[in-house]
């Protein structure tokens, strides 16, 4: 009786070492993807080593999501999908909304080239501060999306946590 006492708890040791890696991998990943923190970094936040890191990443960007050793969590596999999707979005609406600023500025920078001089100093004034008010609109939408990746993750984490009350 003892002896299985034992294994019993070396096992549920293991099993909180798995999963306590696990949860610092996701976390390594969320430091890199959603904070664009440096590999580097990440992973002395996340406590692993850089190679461990590299290789997480890795298999992340090739694959799309991450396994633990111990199970493969689909519900995990799809949030990590979603977060790879949702972030490509992101990117694009991005890289739409700088070419539709550029474009703006550009044909405003035309109009004013045309303009007398007089006015030249008005016009700069107002571009300098509608580009703030559009820079402010952009580290708006780069809070919503940490927000959004951040509810993402939680919910996983409980998802995690909830898998492991049933097992």
């Amino acid at each position: 009786m003892l002896k299985q006492e034992k294994n019993n708890l070396q096992k549920e040791i293991q099993q909180k070492m798995l999963n306590d890696k696990f949860k610092r991998e996701i976390q390594f990943l969320q430091l890199v993807l959603c904070l664009n923190s440096t590999i580097k970094k990440a992973a002395q936040k996340s406590k692993i080593n850089f190679a461990t890191a590299k290789l997480v990443l890795k298999k992340f960007r090739k694959f799309g999501y991450i396994k633990n050793q111990d199970k493969d969590y689909e519900k995990q596999i799809e949030l990590l999908r979603e977060i790879a999707s949702i972030k490509f979005q992101i990117k694009q609406e991005k890289i739409q909304k700088r070419e539709q600023e550029f474009k703006i500025l550009s044909d405003k920078i035309k109009s004013i080239e045309n303009l007398p001089i007089q006015h030249e100093s008005q016009n700069k004034k107002d571009i300098n501060s509608q580009l703030k008010v559009l820079q402010e609109e952009l580290e708006y939408q780069k809070q919503i999306q940490f927000e959004l990746v951040t509810s993402v993750l939680q919910e996983q984490i409980k998802l995690m946590k909830s898998n492991k009350k049933y097992i």
